[in-house]
């Protein structure tokens, strides 16, 4: 909250995003009826549209699988590789990368009657039509809360956004108020950044610049007027010479972010880089100044979880040095730069959130209670108009901003077309990776695996290739030589790149304009001669 302050009501900048390029749109994640996790393991059936949970959400993983084996929750994966949950599901559709949207309908004229008569997507008819069978029977059965709960996430960093949105939109159509969204984000605290106002063209408490505009112009004095860049955009215009400045708030762009060759492009166009981190990192490298800043154990304040539960958290050890946390380095730039955010404690940030943010209205009462508290508090919003509705003359209108409603996405996602010649990419995260907290960790930085291009069997035997050997990976924007590793998950067809492992092999093949032009990226595999 303190930076989204001082960026979008100090400076009046919008070019503000804490997803790097790899999630789903803002207005999708919190404009979405939510749903938590224990909606999720009392549901009448849970449809996982999402990444591997096992990988990247393990904590969710356990519930998921809890569900499914000691509740008989009726569970349906759909993936472009198996998944650590794909044993425990009732059914796990594997549909050829970037055609998601294209699988979602037809299971949705399934549910509706239709039945499959052909292979769609890469899934064989039978399956589609089974798994429609197997959602039908458990929402009449009237075992569990009668609600179906939507796993929805990146599935792939190879395929676009907009695939995954429009199947989740179809499926909350079709199954209408007894559907709700489970958001599966890869980010710590993501979703609090989010709510926050750290995305373009949103403001603190999940609403947009539109709707807050004249609400946060009473409370700050200034918003920014117009949407702006995202992650990607941004780095767009560095190659450009259009952005003078970056700053990064614990961020790594260098390792972080799909396209590789984009962001070193980038950097190399941006005269002045500010980093704010716990750690070295290889974009810090690049800074031309470093901040540091307290680690999450260094500092009191909240954090948010994926279904958006906002928890109190306090210091556990004093932070080394000069390090500060996040919200002290806002007002301290802030002073430097001529304005008062003024704050002078993290419970002088809270209350303030409790009072401007939207969908955090009064939160600061129960937040410290239990395991958290979801916002909106019910009530909450209606209470505030209220009490400023009494203080306020006979004549003033209060209005508190409505939270956003996503809305369906107008263009249809594009869909790869066949091509029997490549394979097409599949890459998402592992539990163990180059991330910066791992890597300096002693004891999980040697579990990475390091990078490698994962096939099925019988596309290694097809390829002539062997498991341990080395295979050359093309793609359009470059070529690497990387291990072969068999694995059952992976679909033939595909290759499984997995993304932030040392070396960064599926940052350097993935092309953000491929992928927006073409849905999903395609490489070839090419023996390596000795």
């Amino acid at each position: 909250y303190a930076w989204s302050k001082l960026l979008k009501g100090m400076l009046r900048i919008d070019n503000v995003d804490a997803q790097l390029g790899d999630g789903l749109s803002p207005q999708f994640v919190m404009g979405t009826p939510q749903a938590t996790i224990n909606d999720a393991a009392a549901a009448s059936a849970v449809i996982l549209l999402s990444p591997d949970v096992k990988e990247e959400l393990p904590v969710l993983f356990l519930r998921l699988r809890d569900a499914a084996q000691n509740k008989r929750v009726p569970m349906v994966e759909l993936s472009p590789k198996g998944t650590g949950m794909s044993k425990y599901v009732r059914h796990s559709l594997t549909y050829r990368p970037g055609e998601a949207s294209v699988l979602v309908s037809a299971l949705i004229a399934a549910l509706a009657g239709t039945l499959a008569d052909r292979q769609l997507a890469g899934v064989e008819a039978d399956a589609i039509n089974a798994a429609a069978k197997t959602i039908t029977a458990a929402l009449a059965s009237g075992k569990g809360n009668g609600n179906v709960v939507l796993v929805v996430g990146r599935t792939s960093l190879a395929e676009t956004a907009a695939s995954i949105e429009s199947g989740a939109h179809s499926l909350l159509t079709h199954f209408g108020s007894t559907a709700t969204v489970l958001h599966a984000p890869r980010r710590s605290n993501v979703r609090g950044a989010m709510d926050m106002g750290l995305v373009p063209g949103m403001l603190p408490g999940r609403v947009s610049l539109a709707q807050g505009l004249d609400w946060f112009r009473g409370h700050w004095g200034n918003v920014p007027m117009m949407p702006g860049k995202d992650s990607q955009a941004m780095l767009k215009a560095a190659t450009r010479g259009e952005l003078q400045a970056l700053i990064l708030l614990g961020a790594d762009p260098i390792t972080d972010m799909v396209d590789g060759e984009l962001v070193k492009a980038a950097f190399a166009n941006i005269p002045h880089i500010v980093a704010i981190d716990t750690f070295d990192t290889p974009s810090t490298d690049l800074a031309s100044v470093v901040l540091p800043a307290a680690g999450y154990a260094e500092k009191g304040g909240t954090f948010t979880n994926i279904e958006g539960r906002v928890t109190v958290c306090t210091p556990k050890v004093s932070a080394p040095g000069v390090a500060r946390p996040d919200w002290m380095i806002a007002v301290e730039l802030a002073s430097r730069l001529g304005f008062d955010l003024g704050f002078e404690s993290v419970e002088d940030v809270s209350a303030e959130i409790a009072r401007v943010a939207p969908a955090y209205l009064a939160l600061d009462l129960a937040a410290a209670h239990g395991n958290g508290v979801i916002a909106p508090l019910p009530g909450a919003r209606e209470a505030t108009i209220e009490a400023l509705t009494a203080s306020a003359n006979e004549t003033a209108a209060v209005t508190v901003p409505a939270q956003v409603t996503a809305k369906a996405p107008t263009d249809a996602p594009v869909i790869p077309q066949p091509d029997s010649y490549s394979m097409r990419l599949v890459s998402g995260h592992l539990l163990y990776d180059s991330g910066t907290l791992v890597l300096n960790s002693p004891s999980l930085a040697k579990l990475a695996t390091g990078d490698a291009v994962y096939l099925h069997p019988g596309e290694i035997d097809r390829h002539g290739l062997k498991a341990g050997g080395r295979v050359r990976v093309v793609s359009q924007r470059t070529s690497l030589n990387l291990e072969v590793r068999e694995s059952e998950l992976v679909a033939r067809g595909s290759a499984f790149v997995p993304f932030g492992q040392m070396g960064g092999a599926a940052a350097a093949l993935l092309d953000s304009t491929e992928l927006a032009d073409s849905g999903a990226v395609k490489v070839r595999l090419e023996t390596v001669t000795e």
